[in-house]
């Protein structure tokens, strides 16, 4: 596991607003930061478990300790610049016990890490994805016809690990580098059959920039994305 969890992460989980867990189809996304070349050069460490000893002894645990890791640039929202991996904005980093609903996607392919009700139902992992091969955006796939209830938790995070490529990891960009890899063809295969047996889909925020808070008029919150 290359994530560092805030305090108290369970507890926190269970403080959390208990129709959130009474909600048969929640999908709870659990906020990831990441920490920057500046935090851990993964130049210096060099071997994967160095580095991610480094980076769990660099990684903020309280909501202080985070707020003062963005600001000295030590730690992202995004990692390495890109918004795959954001759904969170700054006044986030305020912190809540109230989780915020998330109704929608910045777009295809994102890969949030999620906590879900255990059901007969519920969405597995496929075996036939695994490493690199699309396993979590094949997943988070069917969570996107599986559910419209998702929720972003504001009293809890985690931070990303920073360690140098893995060997499956040099080994799938070798594949697809010579297109030697199917996976790609599987992903889109797995998409066209859910399309087609399933009605609704969790939909993607398209003509939207940023994720912010937008307060309602029954003083409610909830994350949206922003026109740019």
């Amino acid at each position: 596991m290359d994530l560092h969890f805030s305090d108290a992460i369970y507890a926190n989980l269970q403080r959390a607003d208990p129709s959130l867990w009474a909600l048969e189809r929640s999908v709870v996304v659990l906020p990831v930061l990441f920490l920057t070349e500046k935090a851990v050069n993964t130049a210096a460490c060099r071997e994967t478990e160095a580095c991610v000893l480094m980076s769990d002894r660099v990684s903020p645990s309280s909501f202080e300790e985070l707020r003062r890791c963005v600001k000295t640039r030590s730690c992202s929202l995004d990692k390495n610049r890109l918004g795959s991996h954001r759904y969170i904005d700054r006044k986030w980093l305020k912190g809540g016990a109230k989780p915020l609903p998330l109704r929608c996607l910045k777009f295809e392919g994102m890969e949030p890490y999620v906590i879900l009700r255990r059901a007969p139902d519920t969405p597995l992992f496929d075996p036939l994805f695994y490493d690199y091969g699309g396993n979590k955006q094949t997943f988070v796939e069917s969570l996107r016809y599986y559910s419209d209830q998702w929720f972003v938790l504001n009293n809890v995070f985690a931070i990303d690990s920073r360690h140098p490529k893995s060997a499956y990891r040099q080994q799938f960009d070798e594949t697809y580098r010579h297109r030697a890899a199917l996976n790609s063809f599987l992903i889109q295969l797995r998409s066209h059959e859910l399309r087609h047996s399933q009605k609704e889909k969790m939909p993607i925020c398209s003509r939207f920039f940023s994720l912010v808070f937008i307060k309602h008029k029954d003083d409610k919150h909830m994350l949206q994305y922003r026109f740019r």
